[in-house]
């Protein structure tokens, strides 16, 4: 339905980030259309660990935990477009980045732990956001660190990273 948008961002980001070049080239190489070794890797990584993820909270009759899952990508996206700062003037991520009020953080919080006391899971999931704040936090920081800001494939990143947090600790409960 999306055509991947987010797991084009996620590889697009990991090629950039670990290609050991300077900022413009990094810019670059996540603008290119083909995908390299270390976005190839993480894609294989990505899925392996969601079909993982999803096997097992299948097998264990907790499917409907996979909508939570969904929601806890959402919260990193919008935490990253809301604390990150742009990295580029002409991103197509500008209307986002820096643009997301600070009251959808709240809002995708509490809608993430509503969902997750109706489905049963409020402790865990109480854990498991704050990893997912923490690991976005540093995620901004080593990009703000490489590339002076956030593009549009770093939200990506963010929200299939922040799937996969949430979805290891479900799995782990």
């Amino acid at each position: 339905v999306t055509g991947a948008f987010h797991l084009d961002g996620f590889a697009d980001t990991l090629d950039g980030l670990f290609s050991g070049r300077p900022k413009a080239r990094i810019l670059e190489i996540m603008k290119d259309p083909t995908m390299g070794s270390y976005g190839t890797t993480g894609i294989f990584l990505n899925l392996a660990f969601k079909t993982f993820i999803y096997y097992e909270l299948i097998l264990s009759g907790r499917i409907f935990l996979l909508s939570l899952m969904a929601a806890s990508g959402k919260l990193a996206l919008a935490l990253t477009a809301q604390v990150g700062k742009r990295a580029k003037a002409n991103s197509s991520a500008n209307n986002w980045i820096q643009n997301v009020p600070k009251s959808a953080i709240l809002v995708n919080f509490s809608v993430c732990m509503i969902m997750a006391f109706f489905l049963g899971v409020a402790p865990e999931s109480a854990l498991a956001m704050v990893m997912i704040f923490l690991g976005t936090l540093l995620f901004i920081n080593y990009c703000h660190g490489k590339i002076d800001g956030i593009i549009g494939d770093n939200l990506g990143f963010s929200a299939e990273i922040g799937e996969i947090i949430l979805g290891i600790f479900l799995v782990w409960i």
